[in-house]
């Protein structure tokens, strides 16, 4: 098993710090407002030993991610961002879990991209 290890890349001009360990089926584990990756921090180990591949990013204006003032920080654009970053990162299928607002994004990324998703675990989702 591949161990977590923080890594950054750049979305639409910014660095976003993102987590990664494990190796097998991708899970992107999404965060919810005014929050940051940190809020997976028991559930990334857990679902690398169980055979994913982990990946929760801070998204803009989050955790370790830039923070311009310009950027729209609302759940569309959020969705959008999904998309880019999984993009940048290669995933063409992999299944999303959404905590909170991270729930409404992930939502809003599957009602756009619904070939993307594999699965979808929504846990205290507002917005529907």
């Amino acid at each position: 098993m591949q161990r977590a290890e923080y890594k950054t890349t750049d979305i639409w001009g910014l660095n976003i710090r993102y987590v990664e360990a494990g190796d097998g089926p991708v899970v992107l584990l999404i965060h919810g407002l005014a929050d940051s990756l940190l809020s997976w921090y028991c559930n990334i180990d857990a679902l690398a030993y169980a055979g994913y591949r982990v990946i929760a990013p801070d998204l803009p204006g989050s955790g370790e991610s830039d923070k311009p003032g310009h950027l729209d920080y609302d759940p569309v654009s959020a969705a959008e961002f999904i998309y880019d970053f999984s993009q940048e990162l290669g995933l063409k299928k992999f299944s999303l879990v959404g905590s909170s607002a991270g729930g409404l994004m992930s939502g809003l990324f599957a009602l756009e991209n619904p070939d993307m998703v594999e699965k979808m675990v929504l846990v205290c989702s507002g917005g529907f």
